[in-house]
């Protein structure tokens, strides 16, 4: 405003105003327990164990969270948020499982690790049933109701310290893939107790992501390292157990060999260990560096939880293998060959599974031959429309024969 028209604007306005009696208003920011209320949530903070076990009547079974298994609070601030109406949406309701639908919303766990800036995690009612299920809303508090991160970030400064950094949030979804506190993706193998396990020998741990020390001599495989020149196998996270390593707990006092070989056709590894009076035994990895096989003639029995989270197995060979401990492959659904003749009702167990996937293979073999793909694999030849149509036609014939074949064995 030009010529002191800003100046008589301001001094008409102060004669409007008498600011002796009335005091301007002053709009408070709200706390996340008054946002949350908006949306029909009650939020509560755990600041003991027996305060988190609460929670775990809301969970399906088999879709609890890892933090029930205790000391989550050692290294994380533990809200949870639970929908008002969370007992009134039915699990069973919900056949198709979204990470963002009205049950997997319905009971979050909302965490904030203590080191460093710290990170959200927006836990999903669904857990593993989905994909990251610890990052739902893509770990955007303000998804669930505008201002609620920065309403988080004043609570966790004023009572715990904490300075909260938002860059782990998820501009779009992709599935195994989640963002670490640099504001990258990260492909992930899995996640357990909020530790993701990616390819590449990288960990995420509190949003902070991390190679291995010496990638030289170690190996990520699954949620365990290979250390070659130590001659160990050990888990990560203290706080599992897998009796997968019991075996190679004395590698180094048995003079082990450890021999590692690539196999480019498959795009696989095979890990080959040979204690000095045993058989020699395989771990075979994906290019993900995922456990898919394992033969092992030595052990006779397992402890609990053998390959308890491995979902990617597909065969395992024990041939003297006579008993388990619980949850033995309890998460697996891969398995297309089990040699564990000694363990026939184990065997039964997963028979279902190995069918299914033996199944889905096989569909996928039948697939090899079609039209579409003689034409890109033919591509300097240009083959036209009619010699795809013709293509078409001479597979359905074919397609047909092996069909009455099949009826006719039943």
């Amino acid at each position: 405003m030009k010529n002191g028209l800003e100046d008589e604007f301001k001094n008409f306005i102060y004669n409007k105003v008498d600011v002796e009696k009335e005091t301007p208003e002053i709009i408070e920011e709200k706390t996340p327990y008054e946002l949350m209320e908006e949306v029909g949530y009650d939020l509560y903070e755990c600041t003991t164990e027996e305060e988190i076990q609460k929670f775990k009547r809301y969970y399906k079974k088999g879709e609890e969270l890892c933090t029930f298994g205790g000391g989550r609070l050692n290294r994380c601030v533990v809200f949870w948020a639970v929908k008002k109406d969370a007992e009134d949406i039915k699990r069973e309701d919900f056949k198709n499982p979204q990470r963002e639908d009205e049950y997997g919303t319905s009971v979050m766990g909302i965490q904030f690790n203590k080191t460093g800036k710290c990170t959200v995690s927006i836990k999903n009612r669904y857990n593993h049933t989905v994909n990251n299920p610890d990052a739902t809303y893509g770990n955007d508090l303000d998804k669930i109701i505008p201002g609620l991160e920065k309403s988080f970030a004043t609570l966790l400064q004023k009572e715990h310290g904490l300075e909260l950094n938002s860059t782990n949030i998820e501009n779009f979804q992709i599935p195994s893939y989640t963002v670490a506190n640099n504001g990258k993706y990260y492909k992930f193998n899995m996640e357990e107790n909020g530790i993701y396990y990616c390819p590449g020998n990288i960990i995420i741990e509190n949003g902070k992501p991390k190679q291995l020390e010496n990638t030289e001599t170690q190996i990520l495989i699954d949620y365990f390292i290979l250390d070659m020149k130590n001659k160990t196998i050990k888990l990560y996270d203290d706080k599992l157990e897998d009796s997968f390593i019991d075996y190679f707990k004395n590698l180094e006092e048995t003079d082990a060999k450890i021999k590692i070989e690539k196999n480019k056709e498959k795009g696989t590894r095979k890990i080959t260990i040979q204690k000095s009076q045993d058989e020699s035994i395989t771990i075979e990895i994906d290019k993900n560096n995922e456990i898919i096989g394992y033969n092992n003639p030595n052990f006779k029995k397992t402890g609990d939880d053998f390959l308890e989270f491995n979902n990617k197995l597909n065969q395992l060979e024990a041939p003297n293998l006579e008993s388990t401990g619980d949850a033995f492959l309890s998460n697996n659904q891969g398995l297309t060959q089990l040699k564990i003749p000694k363990l026939p009702e184990l065997s039964g167990k997963f028979s279902k599974i190995i069918e299914k996937n033996l199944g889905e293979q096989k569909n996928k073999n039948g697939q090899i031959i079609n039209s579409e793909i003689i034409a890109k694999l033919d591509k300097k030849n240009k083959l036209t429309t009619t010699e795809i149509n013709i293509a078409k036609k001479i597979i359905e014939k074919i397609r047909g024969l092996f069909r009455k074949k099949d009826e006719n064995k039943r």
